[in-house]
């Protein structure tokens, strides 16, 4: 369907995610005392800066939706990445890995609708968003149950 209306109702669900995803990846940093980190969110910046740049010039009505969600889910890639400092080196790997993954699922899907259709690309971002979930999923498993361990 060509219609935008399910590309933002796809986009809202997906936001809602990432907010949980959020959620959690706060409560980590703060129950583990992990300050802010400028290096981090200075990456963040300007993988989404870039991506934007890229992008803009042809999202015409679906700007303000996607730059949106942009700023949501490099949010929750920023907390993903400060997981590195926790004692569980295993556990943040597999977290900072999903999000990662996450990141590239999304930008494959937009770099696909808005920018450049390449082929393979429903492949390469279902893929992409399955490992996300599994490895984000696998991460905060052994998180907290290492953390009931203790």
């Amino acid at each position: 369907p060509k219609d935008p209306i399910f590309f933002l109702l796809g986009l809202s669900s997906f936001l809602l995610a990432h907010i949980f995803y959020i959620i959690f990846f706060h409560s980590i940093r703060v129950r583990e005392r992990i300050s802010g980190n400028f290096l981090l969110l200075l990456i963040v910046i300007v993988y989404y800066t870039a991506l934007m740049t890229m992008l803009s010039p042809y999202l015409d009505k679906m700007k303000l939706p996607v730059r949106i969600y942009g700023v949501v889910i490099s949010f929750m890639l920023m907390l993903a990445l400060h997981a590195g400092f926790i004692k569980n080196k295993r556990a943040a790997w597999w977290m900072i890995t999903g999000a990662a993954l996450f990141i590239i699922s999304d930008s494959l899907l937009a770099i696909n609708k808005f920018y450049f259709p390449f082929q393979y690309a429903g492949i390469a971002v279902m893929l992409t968003y399955g490992l996300a979930q599994l490895f984000i999923v696998e991460g905060a498993i052994r998180y907290i149950v290492s953390e009931k361990a203790e």
